[in-house]
């Protein structure tokens, strides 16, 4: 065996894992970022639904 027990020319295990979970990890974040930016702009949006219907119907009542 070579020094810190790894066999030359094969990367290291641990490492690889590790660099997997750090990206999993980012993924992970990135996804609450998307969702809590969806619920934000599914909010805006029934808002301006909300104000669209409304002046729709004002539009409907006047003479």
């Amino acid at each position: 065996m070579v020094s810190g027990d790894r066999i030359p020319g094969v990367p290291a295990m641990a490492s690889w894992l590790e660099e997997i979970e750090r990206r999993e990890a980012a993924a992970r974040e990135r996804i609450e970022e998307l969702l809590a930016w969806v619920t934000e702009l599914s909010e805006s949006l029934a808002e301006q639904e909300m104000v669209l219907s409304r002046l729709e119907i004002t539009r409907e009542t006047r003479p």
